[in-house]
């Protein structure tokens, strides 16, 4: 709950436990799903806050569990300058092949591991097909993480804040932050991106530590101009 300037957070049902939280001192709020949650349309919202959420066992959780729905309605009231902002700026579902590069790279090491050991190892055949099985599974997932995460990923800025929509592994992730808790803007391309002339994104934040958030696969025109509207200098991409 609210009270004042600070957001009081309690937990726990035999143990009971009560933060509170200065809101000028909340770096950025991070709504993260994974795809089953994603599903389902609910979310946790965890706040990066100095202390909070560093202990063993505990998580930086500000709302444990809420619907799409409810989460703007719900971040308005609680934390006004931090609510999300309206994403302007998405990759193309074209470079969907970018973003399963990883499981597609991960896929084809499980059969070339698989010949590997059966050339030294042939009376574990069965043994060597069933860890195979079982390691393509989480790969498999990963791969309709990453197919999904092309239609959610995306940027914004308006009156001083950003969000950030990402996935990292298996994990989406939508930060929202005030651009005064952003230290770093920098642009980036690999040499396939820069023959297609696009880039990823990569925003600095403060917290307790400097975090990095990447958004993979933007036009680097559109990038370019949103960013200089919002105030901030474009250098030219560095090489990956």
């Amino acid at each position: 709950m609210r009270s004042g300037t600070k957001i009081v957070i309690k937990s726990g049902i035999i143990a009971k436990r009560a933060a509170i939280l200065t809101m000028n001192k909340i770096n950025y709020v991070d709504l993260q799903q994974n795809l089953l949650t994603k599903l389902c349309r609910i979310c946790t919202v965890i706040v990066h806050c100095a202390g909070y959420g560093k202990n063993r066992r505990q998580i930086a959780a500000l709302i444990p569990i809420t619907t799409n729905r409810q989460v703007g309605a719900s971040l308005r009231l609680l934390l006004p300058d931090m609510h999300r902002t309206k994403i302007t700026l998405r990759p193309s579902p074209r470079q969907m092949m970018s973003y399963l590069l990883l499981p597609i790279v991960l896929g084809a090491m499980i059969p070339a591991a698989a010949i590997i050991v059966y050339y030294f190892l042939p009376d574990w055949w069965e043994m060597i097909q069933f860890v195979c099985v079982v390691t393509a599974i989480p790969v498999i997932w990963l791969a309709v993480v990453k197919a999904v995460s092309i239609f959610t990923t995306g940027v914004g800025f308006t009156n001083g804040r950003a969000t950030m929509n990402y996935c990292r592994l298996y994990t989406y992730h939508s930060v929202s932050v005030p651009a005064e808790k952003i230290c770093k803007l920098m642009l980036t391309q690999t040499w396939w991106q820069k023959r297609s002339k696009r880039c990823n994104l990569v925003v600095y934040t403060i917290s307790e530590t400097v975090n990095r958030h990447v958004i993979r696969q933007l036009k680097l025109e559109a990038v370019t101009d949103l960013l200089r509207e919002n105030g901030y200098a474009v250098n030219a991409p560095e090489q990956e």
